[in-house]
């Protein structure tokens, strides 16, 4: 199928997602009849964060995003090869985009855990072409590793494209390395990763 043929399917992706956080709710309601805690908590916290959700992802549809979308989108539009970095749950988001990437726009486009980039696919990276590499940075315990491989492929001389749910990503990283921001809403939540989906 030639691409410009095929079409993005994310109205399916993120309800499939979104119904099994349910099922697992409907689980831990049912299994359990005393929660401590610590448990409620990260419950009602899971549940706060799906009934969010859809207007987190609206956000990023408005207009000075949509203006971005199409600068990024110009840079990438001669571009053979693309790397997707993550890790954790931005890491499932990562995947599911580097697909969508192939099947929609006909780049070639991989996603990596961010750890294992500087395993091989590093070597990869063409500073005459400034090869576009897309980070999910979200607000967790990978954050480090993440904002360390923007750093390192950034001195190979490609083109760094973040999109983050930090809310001031100029604490964690000098913004010289990132040639494109794209700011979600600051959140700490599970399912921050499901954001970072509609844009890219």
């Amino acid at each position: 199928m030639k691409s410009g043929f095929c079409y993005s399917d994310v109205k399916y992706f993120l309800p499939m997602v979104i119904a099994l956080a349910l099922v697992s709710l409907w689980f831990s309601d049912k299994k359990s009849t005393v929660l401590d805690k610590e448990a409620k908590s990260k419950r009602q916290a899971l549940i706060n964060d799906i009934e969010e959700l859809p207007q987190r992802i609206r956000n990023t549809f408005e207009d000075e995003y949509i203006e971005l979308y199409k600068e990024i989108g110009e840079k990438l539009k001669g571009s053979q090869d693309m790397f997707l970095l993550a890790k954790g749950a931005g890491f499932f988001a990562a995947n599911y985009v580097a697909a969508k990437f192939m099947q929609v726009a006909g780049i070639h486009a991989e996603a990596y855990p961010s750890g294992e980039f500087r395993h091989g696919p590093l070597s990869m990276i063409d500073e005459e072409t400034a090869t576009p590499v897309v980070f999910i940075a979200l607000n967790d315990e990978h954050l480090s590793q993440v904002l360390s491989n923007i750093l390192q492929i950034k001195s190979r001389g490609a083109t760094t494209i973040v999109i983050t749910s930090l809310e001031d990503l100029s604490k964690h990283i000098d913004l010289k390395n990132v040639d494109y921001k794209i700011q979600l809403e600051p959140s700490k939540s599970v399912l921050a990763a499901l954001q970072a989906i509609p844009p890219l």
